[in-house]
């Protein structure tokens, strides 16, 4: 909810809404050296579907065997990209 649009911001994550009965997919990028954490929009149960700092063939699976996150965060290591998918609750 306070975006840092700073010259020194290294991450970007972004929601988008599904329709109707579509999830919704948030996209979590992290540019910095280090692993960040994220606090996952609430009212969601999210899944990751995609970990780009995992090695194959655990960096991508279907949603319908994407683990469940259990937490309200989500860490993203240094370098990479993760999308998850939500289910609302």
């Amino acid at each position: 909810g306070q975006p840092d649009w700073g010259p020194h911001s290294h991450s970007l994550a972004i929601r988008f809404h599904g329709v109707e009965q579509d999830g919704d997919i948030y996209l979590i990028t992290n540019a910095y050296q280090d692993a960040l954490s994220f606090e996952l929009p609430a009212g969601m149960r999210w899944k990751r579907v995609v970990d780009t700092a995992q090695e194959p063939p655990e960096d991508f699976c279907h949603e319908e065997q994407a683990p469940v996150l259990r937490t309200k965060f989500c860490q993203v290591q240094a370098f990479s990209v993760v999308l998850l998918y939500g289910e609302r609750r």
